[in-house]
């Protein structure tokens, strides 16, 4: 396997022991709890991770946002998966493809919103006597998809699904997003309680129409972060994926400690200029993404990215294949410390973003990344 000093930057590097406490630290967690762990797959998008995210559980259920996801997970068979939720709103063209799926793999659950796919569905059984697995998507806070939970028109929706004689309805699926907004813990805790409550509260008036056992699941990273007991009381289960990597923007957000985050970037630097009090790394926005941190204080401090070890310097900005860095707090730059090939590692913002910028992820065992000892290719398309 490569050397670090082998390996071509940038490239997405994976600590195998710190990924794996994040996995068994939220599975612990909510086992505790009694509720259902069912991992989001689209932060890393491999059977590999998705295998480490479910090793604790009593089932391998998971959640995926593309159908070259679900195709992966459906037709693996070391190991199996119990169930794969399409956690994303389908149009026409992919019934098809779902209703192929929903016969080959063990259960496959869709997410449901509008009467336009509900009516479709309805006339397009995915077999000859099959059901459609679904859940119906509400949201209450974060305004980006899905029925608002406490909208009267939502409960007759739910009538509408729960009555269709090709559709099993399983219950309520609610993103929580609005997490991602929260300036402080006390924020997140007060989002999640309010998210909570309206699902039950939609529930509670589902029973009244003799729409029982809606099952609730909810959950993001920043939600679920929150290791408080009781805090989910009433949930049945639990979506969070980008915990498996964490990164900058979750610790912004008091989910994880600076060294949780398991993914990160390495680069090179490839130019000095004495004169600009700059150097130049080979990592831009194809590297990182592009993605602007949403916390002003961060991007005024570090800029695109923070950098592993070195925190008083700043990816000032990026082009399409370079970083132009320089140091935050106006001091000159030591280039005897960072001549022309220094390996650097960039924590990055937003590790979805960053790892779809990759076709291959970089594991390394140990504390510190010395040579590959596994290389992960996750799966692209729609």
């Amino acid at each position: 396997m490569l050397s670090r000093k082998e390996i071509r930057t940038p490239c997405f590097i994976i600590s195998k022991a710190k990924t794996e406490d994040n996995c068994k630290r939220m599975a612990k967690f909510f086992r505790g709890q009694n509720i259902h762990l069912v991992p989001h797959m689209k932060t890393h998008k491999t059977l590999e991770l998705g295998k480490m995210m479910t090793d604790c559980n009593e089932k391998r259920r998971v959640v995926v946002s593309t159908l070259s996801e679900a195709e992966m997970f459906v037709l693996s068979t070391d190991p199996p998966f119990d169930e794969i939720i399409y956690a994303y709103h389908i149009t026409p063209d992919k019934i098809p493809q779902c209703a192929a799926l929903t016969q080959k793999a063990i259960k496959f659950t869709l997410l449901l919103e509008n009467e336009t796919i509900l009516r479709a569905l309805q006339k397009e059984p995915p077999s000859g006597e099959g059901k459609w697995n679904v859940l119906v998507e509400i949201d209450h806070l974060y305004k980006r998809t899905g029925l608002m939970a406490l909208d009267p028109a939502t409960l007759k929706f739910i009538q509408k699904v729960a009555a269709s004689s090709n559709i099993n309805y399983l219950g309520l699926y609610m993103h929580c997003g609005s997490s991602y907004h929260s300036k402080t813990q006390v924020d997140s805790i007060r989002v999640i309680k309010q998210s909570i409550n309206a699902l039950k509260a939609l529930k509670s008036e589902l029973k009244k129409l003799n729409i029982n056992n809606s099952v609730l699941s909810i959950g993001s990273t920043p939600s679920c972060s929150i290791h408080e007991k009781d805090l989910f009381d009433g949930v049945d289960e639990v979506h969070p994926g980008n915990y498996v990597f964490y990164d900058a923007q979750q610790f912004m957000l008091s989910s994880c400690k600076i060294e949780h985050i398991s993914g990160t970037v390495l680069t090179r630097v490839i130019a000095n200029y004495w004169d600009r009090n700059t150097m130049v790394i080979d990592c831009g926005w194809e590297g990182l993404s592009g993605e602007t941190p949403n916390n002003s204080e961060y991007y005024q401090k570090y800029g695109y990215a923070r950098f592993k070890d070195y925190p008083h310097l700043k990816l000032l900005k990026m082009s399409q294949e370079v970083g132009i860095v320089t140091t935050n707090d106006g001091s000159e730059l030591d280039f005897q410390e960072f001549p022309i090939g220094k390996e650097l590692e960039v924590y990055p913002w937003h590790s979805c973003a960053t790892a779809a910028m990759h076709g291959q992820y970089y594991v390394y065992e140990g504390e510190t990344f010395n040579k590959v000892s596994q290389v992960l290719t996750p799966c692209r398309g729609w």
